[in-house]
């Protein structure tokens, strides 16, 4: 990735709040309705390994030879495999 379009990404990330990750979930949406789970198989922030079973949780798996950020690295990518989510 150009380090600019790096660069503009990281300006615009925020701090997110440690509760995000304690409060309780009283309905999780991929129980009732369809999902799909996008796997990066390059991530290392969150390696595969820890990545499926939150795939294994959803209807259908897709996977990208991406990192954590595939809409940086390989947008049109993503971009095809949302389209194919979004049509079935």
């Amino acid at each position: 990735m150009p380090e600019d379009k790096r660069d503009a990404a990281l300006a615009r990330l925020l701090p997110q709040t440690a509760l995000s990750f304690a409060e309780p979930v009283n309905q999780a949406g991929w129980k009732t309705l369809p999902t799909s789970y996008v796997v990066c198989d390059d991530d290392r922030s969150l390696p595969p390994s820890y990545q499926e079973p939150f795939a294994e949780r959803t209807d259908t798996t897709y996977h990208l030879t991406s990192g954590h950020t595939p809409m940086l690295s390989m947008p049109e990518e993503l971009a095809g495999v949302l389209d194919r989510i979004a049509r079935q």
